[in-house]
């Protein structure tokens, strides 16, 4: 063959390896295309079973599959077998004069006078030996053997990055799909039902509903203060409905900037806005099949929550910047620590929207509003603190330190708590924490709350500025702790300017995590 013919034999095997993802489909056009150039009778690919080393047929040209199928070689066995082991060529002139030459397939009929050849070359990446080909062609000479099996071994070559690749390609999506699956399974066994810890009636109630909305696809407001387990809710529902293989989406409505959540929800078009370089899938449709929780609903501004409530009401809407209307199936959570009926009152949040969100709502209550809760919520605790920290010892509580717990106010709920007993674990040695062990304004609550009453000021000789002092400490400690460490959210909680709640903090060099009692 000349060199041109065969530049354009190997182009155009390059053209068939890089056109299909499909192995199969690749390696038949492949033999298509020698067999077309080459004269070949017949042309096979073998590929080795990484894991059980057997070598079978991955596809041939000139014989049924119905005859390959079942055909196993082993290295070493026959000229297939041996190439394999070996990692060289091996050219057979005549088949008829070769006893190793083993015709599993029986394809040829050696019979009629016919004498043909057979080239068989290796399929390797670097040292690493993936396969064979092979191929039968008309007895022509010595010479031309020698030209088919140079050819044949730079195709060979070419396979193999295809087949390598490929099978990587593969590989990796077990890998990812096992993975997956692991974690799905992880994720339901996490927000199963037995997760959520509660002796207390209200609590119990909770769970009871969450039994039951799981098995619907309606829509669900959760409702309670910062920190009292609400996403904890929303994931126990969709693990444990029948959307649980189909996506969960979360989104914090105050989380996100006004003028982008719009497109965070929706998506947008590319060149809907300045910025907008490429087109992007929004929440909504993502969340197709599955669920949305919209987190901080209550936060939502008032242009975006009618846009909202046609999403809801339709289960349809565009992208931003676009014209297409999208259908989506999903089921919505939406979640607040604002009290929205006071808030449709102001006018800040609409009486439609809050309707179509309030179809099924959950009320979850402030720990200090379910105190029994608490001692299970800490034995809880610390069985993930055993999981993740090895040679982990569980605490016990004196009387008086779970007298001063019971009697705390829990601000920061059951966040709070778990942040304590983490605390404790790290900073408290003796297996039994005692009083002295707890914040401040923990241990201050114990004996009628003498620690947070006003007698208790003049008791221990504080002065006034020293009181006002220790008080603005508290309040302001507090709500940095309500408001998990945001500032700008501190300081709507305490009603004051974000710039002047700064300055406080730097000033009395106040932690986010309490220390100090309320007076």
């Amino acid at each position: 063959m000349k060199s041109i013919e065969e530049t354009s034999l190997l182009y155009e095997i390059s053209e068939s390896l890089n056109q299909h993802m499909d192995m199969k489909k690749s390696l038949f056009k492949v033999l298509t295309v020698l067999s077309e150039s080459l004269n070949l009778i017949r042309g096979i690919i073998f590929l080795t079973n990484s894991e059980t080393g057997e070598i079978r047929i991955e596809m041939a040209h000139g014989i049924s599959e119905e005859k390959t199928r079942e055909i196993i070689y082993l290295p070493g066995e026959g000229i297939i077998g041996k190439v394999i082991q070996t990692g060289k060529p091996a050219v057979v002139p005549r088949i008829s004069e070769e006893p190793l030459f083993l015709d599993k397939t029986h394809s040829r009929n050696l019979t009629q006078g016919q004498e043909y050849s057979f080239i068989c070359v290796p399929i390797k990446k670097d040292n690493r030996v993936v396969g064979a080909i092979s191929a039968d062609r008309p007895y022509e000479g010595k010479r031309s053997l020698a030209n088919g099996e140079k050819l044949l071994s730079v195709v060979a070559t070419m396979v193999a990055h295809h087949v390598i690749n490929i099978e990587t390609i593969r590989v990796e999506k077990e890998l990812l799909k096992t993975e997956n699956l692991r974690l799905k399974s992880e994720l339901e066994n996490k927000y199963s039902f037995t997760n959520i810890i509660g002796n207390s009636n209200k609590m119990r109630e909770v769970l009871q509903m969450i039994s039951q909305v799981s098995s619907s696809s309606a829509t669900v407001l959760i409702r309670g203060e910062s920190g009292t387990g609400k996403e904890l809710v929303a994931n126990s529902i969709h693990y444990n409905s029948a959307r649980n293989q189909k996506p969960f989406i979360k989104i914090n409505c105050a989380a996100i900037p006004e003028n982008l959540i719009e497109s965070e929800l929706f998506g947008h078009e590319k060149g809907a806005f300045t910025g907008a370089h490429r087109q992007r899938i929004g929440r909504f449709e993502i969340a197709d099949q599955g669920t949305i929780f919209l987190d901080e609903i209550g936060d939502m501004s008032a242009d975006l929550q009618v846009k909202l409530l046609r999403a809801l009401q339709e289960r349809r809407f565009e992208r931003v910047g676009g014209s297409q209307t999208i259908d989506v199936d999903i089921r919505v959570i939406s979640a607040t620590n604002k009290d929205l009926p006071a808030a449709i009152e102001k006018g800040t949040f609409r009486e439609d929207l809050y309707y179509r969100l309030n179809v099924i709502p959950i009320h979850i209550l402030p720990l200090r509003e379910r105190t029994e809760d608490i001692l299970p919520l800490i034995s809880h605790f610390q069985d993930n603190l055993a999981k993740r920290m090895p040679g982990f010892v569980h605490k016990t509580f004196s009387d008086d330190a779970l007298q001063s717990l019971l009697g705390y106010e829990w601000p920061g709920n059951i966040r709070e708590l778990e942040n304590l007993v983490e605390r404790i674990s790290v900073l408290v040695e003796e297996d039994t924490v005692g009083v002295h062990d707890l914040p401040q304004c923990m241990a201050g609550v114990l004996g009628n709350q003498d620690a947070s009453s006003v007698a208790a000021v003049f008791r221990n000789e504080i002065g006034f500025s020293e009181a006002v002092d220790a008080y603005q400490k508290a309040l302001i400690s507090h709500a940095m702790n309500e408001a998990g460490g945001v500032k700008a959210k501190a300081a709507e909680i305490l009603k004051m300017n974000r710039t002047t709640l700064v300055e406080k903090i730097k000033k009395m060099d106040i932690q986010s995590e309490p220390d100090m009692p309320i007076f």
